[in-house]
């Protein structure tokens, strides 16, 4: 297979699998009971073309790249999917002060903050990896917040394939996924999304809450790598 020819592969089977997820999301099907579906709708071969798995197979390329921010990369007999700064700063956004969801027919995609002008960059990153987008940028009643939405499906059937999340207590970094200026990336959004800076005893120190322990527990992974020390501590007010 030509690298056109693989993008166009893996990109369909992505499209399926995206259709498959908001379609069990909108049956709220339990995430435990997703590969019961997913084995249903594509064989084994498909499955490994889809996470990226198999690619090595088709290719003797070293990199390819499968659009949207993703690519391949090859080495012997494996393979494995990366993703973009951009799009790991995405999909973190929605994680954190985001959310995705599906109403009167339509698919949405939401981030909120307390400064309006963050949004500049997450429309920046975000048409980098999509293109032209119709953002629509309002203030939240009765808050000092605003939030900045879009409506697209195929964006959202692309997003819900990396991060497919029933609630805010259930999403996890897509980690396995990550190269270093990405894991940098994810760092920065969590941090502005989630954290407070301040200084102790003359010493910077972020602070990030968070009630999902399975995140937190990622980000303390990526800021040891950085050599960055750190410590989860129980927050018995808020989780």
């Amino acid at each position: 297979m030509n690298d056109d020819e693989i993008k166009n592969k893996f990109n369909n089977l992505r499209e399926k699998y995206g259709e498959l997820l908001i379609k069990l999301n909108r049956k709220k099907i339990s995430h435990n009971d997703i590969q019961k579906h997913l084995f249903k709708e594509f064989n084994e071969e498909e499955i490994s073309f889809l996470f990226g798995q198999n690619i090595w197979k088709f290719t003797n390329k070293k990199e390819i790249d499968l659009g949207k921010g993703t690519k391949v990369l090859t080495n012997n007999n494996s393979s494995r999917l990366l993703i973009s700064p951009e799009k790991a700063g995405i999909l973190t956004w929605i994680c954190c002060d985001g959310y995705i969801s599906t109403h009167s027919g339509r698919h949405y995609i939401n981030i909120k903050d307390n400064d309006i002008l963050v949004f500049d960059y997450f429309k920046k990153i975000t048409e980098k990896i999509y293109g032209k987008i119709n953002f629509q940028i309002s203030k939240i009643k009765n808050k000092n917040a605003y939030q900045c939405l879009f409506c697209s499906k195929e964006i959202f059937r692309d997003v819900i394939t990396y991060i497919p999340l029933s609630s805010s207590k259930e999403w996890s970094i897509p980690i396995e996924l990550l190269d270093e200026k990405s894991k940098i990336e994810v760092l920065k959004i969590l941090t502005h999304a989630e954290g407070t800076v301040f200084e102790v005893n003359r010493n910077r120190t972020i602070e990030i809450t968070l009630g999902n322990l399975i995140a937190l527990i990622q980000a303390q992974s990526l800021f040891e790598e950085l050599g960055i020390s750190n410590e989860i501590r129980s927050d018995f007010s808020g989780g």
